[in-house]
C-alpha cells in the first residue's frame, strides 16, 4: 500500500471516522483535493466494507460550472459510485456574504441528502494546508487565545479524512495515477480573504519563519487548546460554587471579581452571548469588566441587535430594547 493510502487508512481507524460498512457520502468539487479523496476512499472501501455516494454541488455561479458536472459524473461512472447533484437556484442572486451563504446551503443540502440515503458520515476533503489558512483566518479575524484551533477531525456527521496530508501530496498522487481534476479559477480571485491568506500570506509566514510555519501554529494550537480545557473546568467549577448568585440569565458581581481575570472574561462572555446570540469582540469586553469593576452604580451597556447589559445592586442582567425584541418575534 503506497504512503498516502497507508496514512489515509491509518487515520480512518485512529481516528474512528468510520465503522465496517458504513454508507460514506463523499462531497466532491471536481478539485484536486476532493477528487484525491475519492479515489482514496474508493481503493479503500473493499478493506473497510464501505458504500460510497458522491455529493456535487452546482452554485451556477461560474461559467465551467456545467462543465465540473459533468466531469464529477464521468469520475463516478468510471468508479460506478452514484452521483447525486444539488443546483442553487439563489447564491448567484447574493451580493454579501457569498461564501458564508454558499457554506451554509453545502451544510444542509449535505446534511440533508445523508438523511435520505442513510449515510453514517459526510466525507469533505478538508488539508492540512486548509487547516493552516483557517487557523490564520481565525487569528486575524480576532479568535479568542483558547480557540485558535483549526478543524477536528470528526464533527459529526461530517469527517475530515485529508487533514494531515498536504495539497501538494494529493496532487503528486492524482499526477502518479494518471487521474485528472479540474481548476477552479475563484481560487486565486484576490477580493476573498481565504484567497490572499493561501497566495500571498502563507508564503511569505513560510519563508519568514523558514518552512517552519506548521510547526509554530501546531505548538500554538496545542497551547490553545490546553486553556480551552482549563477555562472550560474552571467555569464549570465556579458556576458550581457560585450556585443561586448565576443563573442563565445573571450574574452576580461581588464573586465574579474575585475569580481569575480569564475566568471573569469567560463568564461574562458566555452570559452575553448564549443569551443574546451576538458576537462580542475582546475589546468590548474588557471594556465591560473595567466598567464593572470601577462603577457599582447604575448603569447599561449597549450590544448588537438593541440587547444591552444591566448593572442593578450588584447583579448583572441581560435584556433587549423593546422594538428589536417585537421586531424578531
Amino acid at each position: 500500500m503506497e504512503d498516502l493510502l497507508q496514512r489515509l487508512n491509518e487515520a480512518l481507524i485512529r481516528h474512528e471516522l468510520v465503522r465496517s460498512g458504513s454508507r460514506v457520502l463523499v462531497c466532491v468539487s471536481g478539485g484536486s483535493d476532493s477528487v484525491a479523496l475519492l479515489h482514496l476512499l474508493h481503493s479503500l472501501s473493499s478493506r473497510h466494507h464501505l458504500q460510497l455516494d458522491v455529493l456535487h454541488f452546482n452554485h451556477q455561479l461560474r461559467p465551467e460550472a456545467e462543465a465540473d458536472v459533468a466531469f464529477v459524473r464521468d469520475v463516478c461512472e468510471g468508479l460506478e459510485v452514484f452521483c447525486h447533484l444539488r443546483v442553487s437556484e439563489t447564491l448567484q442572486h447574493e451580493t454579501s456574504g457569498l461564501q458564508a451563504k454558499a457554506r451554509a446551503w453545502r451544510r444542509e443540502q449535505s446534511l440533508e441528502l445523508a438523511t435520505q440515503l442513510g449515510a453514517d458520515c459526510i466525507a469533505s476533503a478538508h488539508q492540512a494546508d486548509d487547516q493552516t489558512e483557517t487557523w490564520l483566518l481565525k487569528w486575524l479575524r480576532g479568535a479568542h487565545l483558547s480557540k485558535l484551533q483549526g478543524m477536528r477531525w470528526s464533527d459529526p456527521p461530517f469527517i475530515r479524512p485529508l487533514l494531515a496530508c498536504t495539497r501538494q501530496e494529493l496532487r503528486d498522487f492524482l499526477t502518479r495515477h494518471g487521474l485528472p481534476w479540474r481548476e477552479d479559477a475563484s481560487n486565486t480571485d484576490p477580493k476573498y480573504l481565504r484567497n490572499r491568506v493561501r497566495n500571498e500570506l502563507i508564503p511569505l509566514l513560510n519563508e519568514l519563519s523558514r518552512n517552519g510555519l506548521p510547526q509554530r501554529i501546531e505548538d500554538l494550537e496545542t497551547q490553545s487548546a490546553h486553556l480551552r480545557d482549563w477555562l472550560d473546568s474552571s467555569v464549570a467549577q465556579w458556576q458550581q460554587d457560585l450556585g443561586a448568585s448565576h443563573s442563565g440569565t445573571r450574574l452576580s458581581v461581588q464573586p465574579l471579581v474575585n475569580l481569575p481575570e480569564l475566568v471573569q472574561e469567560e463568564l461574562v462572555h458566555r452570559l452575553i452571548t448564549e443569551q443574546t446570540g451576538t458576537a462580542l469582540p475582546y475589546r468590548h469586553l474588557l471594556a465591560l469588566l473595567q466598567l464593572l469593576r470601577s462603577n457599582p452604580g447604575v448603569w447599561e451597556f449597549p450590544l448588537e441587535k438593541g440587547w444591552r447589559v444591566r448593572h442593578r445592586s450588584g447583579i448583572l442582567k441581560i435584556a433587549q430594547h423593546p422594538e428589536n425584541a417585537d421586531s424578531l418575534s
